[in-house]
């Protein structure tokens, strides 16, 4: 294992060489550092709601420029990010106009090895995996000047909700990669929940070149979407919640519901925004003109007409500025006009300036105290850097204050340091550190790709953090769904926050033992004046597709991935991965041409690999075609009914380890089960492994001990 461990790590420092985003050709036959960019053409994007979640298609040509020799044998390299929370559960490869081949996914070292492996052979592979928490790459191998790839990656992205719309952003980042670009063709399903799709950026109806009444088709030039495009679907939540389900099988299944907190609360909470904006040319990581067009979409995309901002800053004369005289509604009208008044350059020179800077602004969110006005500080201000000067700086605005009233987030968009004796100092850090803590917020600075020596900040996820902070947040909360004959369990807040928010809608899935029905969605909570209690009456029940057991995988899967300290889950992340084929840090997908195959095995030694050879098959259709597990869960024993003859039956636990063996006769069409291990102990409860093997396979079978 060891060993395997170290082929891994070797494989993956090797094929990521290259940190920053972009499209990049190589020649693997040479040097491999040497890189050139290229370019996308027949860009295509298909929208399709699918449950709580835009469903991403998208499907493009990659080209190297003509600089290379025709004889050239060129690999392109693909490096790009998805927004916070979404998930890969689909590549394809076109090998010719008409052969496709779709990607089978394995586990990462295997992927990585194999797909080396051909590129020496000069053979057709695509590989794509994660490098980081939002971040992907996308390899293909051969590439000439007259045989551009063909390629399409299938995301899903969860819905932004505000109130009557959901809005997500489109990839256009990755078409901004390219050294030209092209025309896009957009086409977008619309259904009865979600409606009316239009751009927040752009004029939507400009670009429409077809239209029916369930699909809207669009040619947006790059001269729109370079800048960013988001879509919004116009939706409401009847009753003030909106539930989706999926059967799994008899009496379970997958479910996932919004509630809309104004009908919990029987009224509106406004959000209020104060940006203090600063930005140094000493050690910037991102440039000014990038910091206000990211803030300026995160205003116009995350924040209701009922809500209210307003931003400070320095002006080229030493003085503090504000864009409104007053808060200013977060209409469309008020933040272009507001970002328009910006000057192209916003600095503060001394930390006197800064302290007024800060001074001001925070009197200015005190008009509006409590849990509904928040303050984000973006700067790479370097002017208070000794802990002196930032304990003075700090006193002096919390004399001003009389003590602080709001919240304040601090993104540290600097990656200058000095030296304080043995230590290191980042940017103005010492001070932030104390701003943050005596408001209860948070402190976002700059990451490092130690290979690379490079700095990156994203400002964008950080902001949709934020979000989920501002107004009031319950983390006391129950919600009871209307089951009969069972209950739910694996629940998830699908924006990874865990609390109820008095001003957005609260995001959720999970699974259920028993009938989804009608009736009334229970929502208790603690407040100040102790329990509320409301009822939500549920009219309807929309049925979705197994779309949402993958969409539930990649949250249980990235609950393991946090508990993984030690390992012990890495066989069940993996296995959940390839049997519901959404990607995660130890998976891959590889698309091999015809006459290379891959074994869709894990760990020889867990619950994904098998003995006695075998291909070992994670499709439910096929396992339940060769085994049956029931009662499933059980508290004492189980029954595998055999369907087919099976060779070989064996149990593991969650963290891969074998428990029990058996060896079947022929003439036997059923295992009872105990629940007990080889050595005749029970085993706790929890999640198991069923794996048998019979003459053509090894299937997979998850149970669960209660």
């Amino acid at each position: 294992m060891k060993k395997a461990l170290l082929l891994l790590v070797t494989l993956i420092g090797s094929i990521s060489a290259w940190a920053d985003f972009g499209l990049w050709i190589n020649n693997p036959q040479m040097n491999w550092q040497a890189k050139t960019q290229g370019y996308i053409t027949e860009p295509e994007i298909l929208i399709t709601p699918k449950g709580v979640y835009a469903e991403v298609e998208f499907t493009f040509k990659m080209h190297c420029q003509n600089s290379y020799n025709n004889t050239d044998t060129l690999e392109s390299v693909l490096d790009f990010e998805l927004p916070a929370n979404s998930f890969i559960h689909n590549s394809w490869l076109w090998l010719d106009a008409t052969t496709i081949i779709q990607a089978a996914i394995i586990d990462k070292g295997r992927a990585i090895q194999i797909y080396e492996n051909i590129v020496k052979r000069r053979r057709d592979p695509s590989l794509l995996i994660k490098t980081g928490a939002n971040n992907y790459r996308l390899n293909v191998f051969p590439l000439t000047k007259q045989y551009p790839r063909k390629v399409k990656i299938v995301y899903s992205v969860p819905f932004n909700w505000l109130t009557n719309k959901v809005n997500f952003e489109l990839p256009t980042e990755i078409l901004n990669t390219s050294t030209t670009k092209q025309n896009l063709t957009l086409k977008i399903k619309n259904d009865n929940t979600y409606s009316q799709p239009y751009f927040t950026e752009q004029f939507f109806s400009n670009y429409v070149i077809g239209s029916t009444a369930t699909e809207t088709t669009l040619q947006i030039p790059s001269t729109a979407y370079e800048n960013g495009l988001t879509l919004n679907y116009q939706t409401s939540l009847t009753n003030g919640v909106l539930l989706n389900t999926f059967a799994t099988g008899n009496n379970a299944g997958i479910y996932q519901m919004v509630i809309d907190p104004v009908n919990v609360l029987g009224q509106a909470q406004s959000r209020n925004v104060v940006f203090i904006l600063d930005h140094s040319n000493n050690g910037p990581i991102n440039n000014f003109a990038k910091v206000k067009s990211t803030v300026q979409s995160y205003l116009l995309n995350n924040f209701n007409q009922s809500d209210s901002f307003n931003i400070f800053y320095t002006d080229n004369f030493s003085t503090t500025q504000k864009t409104s005289a007053n808060w200013a509604p977060t209409t469309a009208s008020a933040i272009n006009g507001a970002f328009s008044a910006l000057p192209a350059t916003v600095n503060t020179n001394t930390a006197l300036q800064y302290e007024a800077l800060l001074k001001t602004a925070l009197s200015f969110a005190a008009s509006k105290p409590g849990a509904y006005t928040q303050v984000v500080l973006i700067s790479s201000n370097t002017s208070i850097m000794t802990q002196a000067l930032a304990d003075t700086t700090f006193n002096h605005i919390n004399a001003h204050l009389g003590g602080f009233h709001n919240k304040i987030h601090v993104i540290n968009n600097s990656n200058f340091s000095s030296w304080s004796g043995t230590n290191s100092i980042l940017a103005n850090e010492l001070l932030y550190s104390k701003l943050t803590l005596a408001s209860s917020g948070n402190y976002y600075k700059y990451t490092t790709n130690t290979s690379t020596s490079t700095y990156t900040i994203d400002i964008k996820n950080i902001l949709r953090q934020v979000s989920l902070q501002l107004g009031n947040t319950i983390s006391a909360y129950s919600i009871t769904l209307p089951i009969t004959g069972g209950f739910p369990y694996a629940q998830y807040d699908i924006r990874g926050n865990g609390t109820l928010s008095t001003s957005v809608p609260y995001v959720e899935t999970g699974k259920f033992i028993g009938n989804m029905n009608t009736g009334n969605v229970g929502v208790q909570f603690l407040s100040g004046s102790g329990v509320v209690s409301t009822q939500l009456n549920v009219s309807t029940i929309s049925y979705n597709t197994s779309h949402s057991m993958q969409a539930w995988s990649r949250h249980y899967i990235e609950q393991l991935s946090f508990q993984n300290t030690n390992n012990i889950f890495t066989n069940e992340i993996i296995d959940t991965s390839i049997r519901n084929r959404v990607l995660c840090d130890y998976t891959a997908f590889l698309a091999l041409e015809n006459g290379d195959t891959v074994m869709a095995s894990v760990n020889a030694n867990g619950p994904g690999g098998g003995s006695g050879g075998g291909t070992s098959v994670d499709d439910h259709e096929i396992a339940n075609n060769t085994i049956k597990c029931y009662p499933n869960p059980f508290t004492s024993e189980i029954t595998i009914e055999f369907i087919k003859p099976v060779q070989e039956l064996m149990i593991f636990d969650l963290s891969g380890r074998m428990i029990l063996t058996v060896m079947p006769k022929k003439e036997d069409k059923k295992f009872v089960w105990n629940g007990k291990n080889a050595s005749g102990t029970d085993v706790p409860t929890g999640i198991y492994f069923i794996k048998a093997r019979t003459v053509n396979n090894v299937v997979t079978y998850k149970i669960l001990k209660q």
